[in-house]
Formats: C-alpha cells, structure tokens, sequence
C-alpha cells in the first residue's frame, strides 16, 4: 500500500505504526506499540526514583540520627589523668652482685607503660573495681538512653568490651600515659578514674616488691647453700682430727718430730752404751738393767709421741698431712665463699630498700564541668556525609550497569 509522505510523516510521529518500504519500493504500514515511546517520561520517572531513594536511604537516617543526637542521646562526662612510671634505680650497682640485682636492675621504660595500659584493660582490675564502685550500677542506670546503656544482664565478658569502650589508654610516645574514662555524670567519670590510679599504683607496688623479695630471696638461698657447705667441711675437718687425733698439726707437728728425733737419738745413745757396757759386764749387772729400763723408757716416750700425729709409725705422717691440709683448705674456702655471700646479701638488701618502681600520676583525674561527648553536630554530619556519599556511588554504579547494558 503507498502512502503519502505527509501522511507517513504523521504516522511515524504518533508512534503507533511503523512504515516498511520492501524491494520493489512499494511502502507497507505495520502496527508496532499501542503507547508510544516518551524518552521525557522515562527521565522524569527516574529523577523520582532517586529523589526518592535519597530521601529514603539518606534523609530518613539522617533525621533519626538528628533526634536521636539532639533529643535522645545522654550527655558524656571525661575525667582525664596523665600517668608516668617513675624508678628510683641506682646510677650503677656493683659488679659482685651480678645476676642477683637482675630483677632489680632494670629501669621504667615502655615495658612498665605497657605493663599498665594492659592493667588497666584487664580483667583483674575490672573485678577489683567492682569491689569498691559500682560499675554495673553506673553504667545500667535507666536515665541512660538505650543504646548507650550497659544491658543489666550483660556477662563479664559484655562488661569488660563495654568498659573498655568507656576507658581508653594511650601512649603519647614521650614516656607517659593519658587514660581517659568517660561516665555520664561528672562525680562518676571521677571517682572511676581515681579508683583506677589507686589500683594501678598498688599493681605497680607490687610488682616492685615481688621484684625486691625475690631478689633477697635469691641472695637468702645461695647464702645458706654457702653456709651449708661451710658448715659440712668444718665438720668433716673435725671428724678427720677426731680419728687420727690431730689438733693442729700445721702448729705443732715439727715440734712433736723433732721430740721424736730427740728421742731416737737418746735410745741409740743409750743402746750404745749398752753396747760398751756388756763388754766387760754382765747383762744381769745393775748398770746393764738400768740403761736397759731407760731405753724401754725411752721407746714408750717415741711411741706416745707419734700416737700424737695419728700413726705409730712415723711412715704414714705425710699423708695424713696432707689429708687434713686439704680439709682445713676446703674449710678456709667455704668460709670465705659464706662470708662474700653474706656481704652480697646485706648489699643487695641495701640496694633494694634504694630502689623503687612507682607510678606517678602527674595530672590527677579532672572533674569534667561540662559534657564532651557526643559532639552532636559532629555526628549528624558524618552521618549525613557518609549515606550521601555511599548513596552516590550506587547511583554511579547502577549507571555504568545500565550503560554496559545498552551497548
């Protein structure tokens, strides 16, 4: 069928047929949509769509966010405190104590600031502080908004991730530590973070005198093992002079071999002259029996003599010399090791009543006059922010969909 070109130029611009032209030129009109295409339309549907989605996604929180801040939210009290770990460490300490002052030689550093930090998170300190203030109490209390409030049936663990969400610690990097503890009260905020430094001192305290009292302790244990050893040779040294019956033999043994030798010589003399004698007498003379008693004499003299140095023959004298030698040098050994041990005890008890690990709070806990938390406009605005920011980047990616859908 032709059709006229103004004809066909009205047909196409209602958008309800389609005019075809086939080969041999010849034009056909063919029925394509009941409704025609209004690109306008479609344009105008999606401004409301992301009107709407911005409204829903972005301007809904943003009110309840605004309520919530300005009319729901509690006021947020922070006492803040500065801590630094103090040491009253000596400049040096002597040599001979050695390894015993170890536990004592070291001076406040960043171990003790961690030490701390990780004290005051912990759950010791949690229990403890429940002993003297009410936690629960405090942060359950039903003038507290809902969502900033500890649950009442919460379990210590709750507790202790609520707590440290309420207490924070931090390191400056110049050696000390600023703990703030936050409380919905001043006089709360307050007394949480003074009973907080009181405990810390006292776990700070602690450590040091277990650090001193081990130290003496240890000092303690090697002067008695010094004082044991001692004590064992000077009673094996007795036992030796008990059995062999030596006093002193570094004193007196050359006095009792030069009587022994006086001795021998006065028998051989006298057995000499016995010798002499028996030439021209006889042995039942008086002279013959005489110096024959004083020889006899003189033999028992020799004899209780070298029972004085422990053997009736002065063969095994030597030995036994150099036995008790030995002993008596073991003992003058364990004596001196006691009584260096016991210098090192009374200077590691001096050094100790010296030193000391403390802590310092050197800013004590504010009383917080005004809140400081939350910073209402603050958080609306990051929450505004924020949605708007993420609402756009899904608009800007559901558009590159839709694009790479196109093509």
């Amino acid at each position: 069928m032709n059709i006229p070109a103004k004809q066909n130029q009205e047909l196409t611009n209602k958008g309800a047929q389609e005019i075809t032209t086939d080969k041999s030129g010849s034009q056909t009109l063919q029925e394509t949509s009941q409704y025609p295409a209004n690109p306008q339309r479609k344009r105008s549907l999606v401004g409301v769509f992301v009107i709407l989605g911005y409204a829903l996604l972005v301007l809904v929180p943003s009110t309840f966010a605004f309520v919530y801040y300005y009319f729901v939210a509690s006021d947020i009290y922070v006492s803040e405190m500065r801590l630094v770990v103090k040491s009253t460490e000596s400049s040096h300490s002597p040599s001979a104590l050695g390894g015993i002052m170890g536990a004592l030689g070291r001076g406040a550093g960043s171990q003790d600031l961690n030490m701390v930090a990780e004290y005051v998170h912990s759950n010791d300190l949690l229990e403890k502080l429940s002993h003297s203030v009410p936690i629960r109490t405090i942060y359950s209390n039903s003038n507290i908004d809902s969502y900033a409030r500890l649950p009442t049936d919460a379990s210590q663990e709750d507790l202790k991730k609520y707590f440290e969400d309420f207490v924070i610690v931090s390191d400056d990097g110049t050696g000390t530590l600023e703990v703030q503890v936050k409380a919905f009260t001043p006089e709360e905020a307050t007394l949480i973070a003074m009973e907080i430094t009181r405990l810390s001192e006292e776990m700070v305290d602690q450590v040091s005198d277990r650090a001193k009292h081990d130290s003496i302790k240890f000092a303690e244990k090697e002067l008695e093992k010094a004082k044991n050893k001692y004590l064992e040779s000077a009673k094996r040294l007795a036992d030796f002079r008990s059995s062999s019956q030596f006093v002193d033999p570094n004193v007196n043994a050359a006095a009792i071999m030069a009587q022994v030798s006086k001795l021998e010589a006065q028998i051989a003399q006298a057995r000499t002259e016995m010798a002499e004698m028996r030439s021209y007498l006889a042995d039942t003379s008086p002279q013959i029996v005489a110096i024959k008693s004083k020889i006899a004499a003189l033999e028992v003299e020799k004899q209780r003599e070298l029972k004085r140095l422990g053997n009736s023959s002065a063969s095994d004298m030597s030995a036994q010399l150099e036995a008790f030698e030995e002993l008596q040098l073991l003992v003058e050994v364990n004596k001196k090791v006691y009584e260096d041990t016991l210098i090192t005890l009374d200077a590691v008890r001096n050094e100790a009543s010296r030193q000391s690990v403390y802590l310092v709070p050197f800013v004590p806990p504010s009383f917080p006059e005004e809140p400081t938390e939350p910073i209402r406009w603050k958080e609306v605005l990051s929450i505004f922010i924020g949605l708007s920011i993420i609402y756009g980047l899904c608009l800007l990616i559901i558009s590159a969909i839709h694009e790479h859908v196109r093509t």
